[in-house]
């Protein structure tokens, strides 16, 4: 299913490297003084150091969380609007297709696909809609959907 990423991880991480780098600096200059030497002068500043980092950690995590109910939450709200079925958005919701599932409902369930390939005809559209690139021109899923509507896999 595709989603959008969550991007507190990389701000987490570009912290945890800030923060490493101060360290490492410091420990250089503390050779010069011996590493207990330093350690005792500088324990309250590490302890402040650590705590600040596992707040930051802490409340981007809940943050994140937070944000991402409100998604969901969103999400099914627009799904029962727009279809009006609670089996429908169930499935949906489930990453499930079907047989006679229109393009939308598919589109929804299992995200964009990284490839469509289309055949038109006097009356009809034939496309097969690929998911999960494996290599060149080889899917994990292949879904064949004929005027908008899924008829096979």
């Amino acid at each position: 299913m595709a989603r959008a990423k969550d991007q507190s991880g990389k701000y987490i991480a570009w912290i945890v490297l800030i923060s490493a780098a101060s360290a490492i600096w410091q420990w250089a200059k503390a050779t010069a003084i011996g590493i207990w030497g330093w350690l005792s002068a500088n324990a309250n500043s590490l302890y402040i150091g650590a705590g600040v980092l596992l707040f930051i950690y802490v409340a981007s995590g809940l943050l994140s969380r937070r944000a991402e109910s409100h998604r969901r939450r969103q999400h099914l709200e627009d799904l029962m609007l727009k279809y009006e079925d609670q089996s429908i958005v169930d499935a949906i919701l489930n990453n499930e297709f079907w047989i006679g599932a229109s393009d939308d409902m598919l589109r929804d369930s299992l995200g964009e696909p990284e490839d469509i390939d289309r055949e038109v005809m006097k009356r009809k559209t034939k496309e097969t809609w690929k998911y999960g690139r494996k290599r060149a021109n080889q899917y994990r899923l292949r879904v064949f959907v004929e005027n908008g509507v899924v008829t096979s896999w």
